[in-house]
């Protein structure tokens, strides 16, 4: 597996060459390395890649979901509402929100909003999404 991310890695590297400011390649990188667990450089593509087309959700729903993994909840959130910014379709992003916001106790009515909206976004999933997230936290507000 290690050969596929060396070799996407190297391809993509080679595409930059070409093309420095290409969002889709520097998005890319950025998914290689965080899939490596190489989280300081998969931040700088995704930063990279999201000045270089800020209309393209790929990057900060990326960033989101970086800062997420590594406990940076605050930046997390503020990455994710730039995402629904560009595009407030995307069920993924609330359920991110949602799971940032109910590790709070204050923001869990938040939370909860965001867990029905991405049920709603997200029918195909909407089962396990009322199961894993919208009843526990029902539960626990009560």
């Amino acid at each position: 597996m290690l050969n596929d991310f060396e070799l996407a890695k190297k391809w993509m590297l080679a595409q930059l060459e070409l093309e420095p400011k290409d969002a889709e390649v520097l998005n890319y990188l950025g998914v290689i390395e965080a899939t490596q667990r190489n989280a300081r450089q998969a931040e700088k593509y995704f930063q990279e890649a999201y000045q270089a087309d800020t209309t393209d959700v790929r990057a900060p729903l990326n960033l989101g979901r970086l800062y997420e993994w590594v406990g940076q909840r605050d930046q997390a959130e503020r990455w994710l509402l730039k995402t629904l910014q560009i595009d407030g379709s995307s069920g993924d992003v609330y359920l991110l929100l949602g799971r940032i916001y109910s590790q709070n106790p204050q923001r869990q009515p938040q939370a909860l909003a965001c867990f029905r909206k991405a049920a709603e976004l997200l029918p195909e999933r909407a089962e396990m999404i009322r199961k894993q997230n919208i009843e526990p936290l029902e539960a626990k507000i009560r």
